[in-house]
């Protein structure tokens, strides 16, 4: 094989080398920015969660203080005005199709939008001075309702939770995985460089060997 073969096969290692590094550096980088694009929908969406269920821990202590204390009540009446109910109607919701949520979302609407109803109605029987009335509606209708309300929120909390944690771990095994590859490929292009190395090397001292042995040959020939 010509030196000039193994030189340009050599230049074509490192060349394809350096390519496979640079798509590897790439994609990582591409697919690390994607999951990091996930992290904040997550994030902000987990951000929602959280605090449309503090609301409606406020809610519930609002109508108790209201039945029970004679407070005034200034939580929402309309169940699409409430936070939830703006968060359900603005879109946000929808934007993560994780199916627990999805199932979440469905099963959600029937029990918030009925204790938003019945709010009104214990607010007009406190109005009217029916306290019973209002303390049994509240206690017998309201709260178990609520209760679901607030536990399906619960358990889509803790499913974003879940979500951040799997894509933070994802995004963790994608950095070893890739320090890992680019490792070995360096190790690899250095044990093929100090290859060619040796075999090139050996291509151009041994002809230069060669004749300088026979010049010496030649000058102990013509010296006899």
């Amino acid at each position: 094989m010509k030196i000039s073969t193994k030189l340009f096969g050599g230049f074509f290692i490192v060349v394809a080398i350096g390519i496979i590094l640079g798509a590897i550096g790439y994609y990582s980088n591409y697919r690390l920015n994607v999951l990091s694009e996930e992290v904040l929908g997550i994030s902000k969406t987990s951000s929602s969660i959280a605090a449309i269920l503090n609301a409606h821990y406020t809610w519930r202590h609002g109508l108790s203080e209201a039945v029970y204390a004679e407070a005034e009540f200034t939580g929402s009446l309309d169940p699409d005005t409430c936070v939830l109910g703006r968060w359900l109607n603005n879109g946000e919701a929808g934007e993560k199709n994780h199916p627990e949520v999805t199932s979440l979302l469905k099963h959600i609407i029937e029990p918030h939008d009925f204790i938003h109803i019945k709010a009104r109605e214990v607010i007009e029987n406190l109005g009217n001075e029916k306290t019973e009335e209002a303390i049994n509606l509240f206690r017998a209708e309201i709260l178990p309702k609520t209760s679901d309300v607030i536990s399906d929120l619960e358990k889509m909390e803790e499913i974003q939770i879940q979500m951040l944690s799997d894509i933070n771990q994802e995004m963790f095994d994608l950095g070893t995985r890739f320090e890992r590859i680019i490792v070995a490929v360096i190790i690899a292009g250095v044990i093929i460089s100090v290859f060619l190395t040796l075999i090139i090397t050996a291509s151009i001292v041994k002809p230069i060997v060669n004749v300088t042995e026979s010049l010496k040959d030649i000058s102990e020939g013509e010296g006899d």
